[in-house]
């Protein structure tokens, strides 16, 4: 990956998008990223993906895998309280 971190941030702004209905796999978040002009190969974004999981981000994956990850419900909340906490305003 060009840039782990970048590509990891992007990676969460694209997740925050999906839902259940609506997951998205390894490939499509590739393509996703190389048209934000970061290369990725598949196995990068999917360890990227499990890293995200791994620090509770509420991403799920699909129960046929091959539909992808989404982030769930709480997994949003969850975010924007850490931003709330983190990020100061102003």
């Amino acid at each position: 990956m060009a840039s782990t971190k970048h590509a990891l941030l992007r990676i969460l702004k694209f997740m925050v998008k999906t839902d259940a209905d609506h997951p998205v796999n390894s490939s499509q978040l590739c393509k996703l990223l190389e048209e934000t002009g970061l290369k990725a190969e598949r196995k990068s974004v999917t360890d990227s993906i499990h890293c995200l999981m791994d620090e509770g981000f509420g991403i799920k994956q699909c129960e046929k895998q091959k539909l992808g990850f989404y982030m769930d419900r709480e997994g949003k909340l969850q975010l924007i309280r850490y931003l709330e906490e983190n990020l100061e305003v102003g």
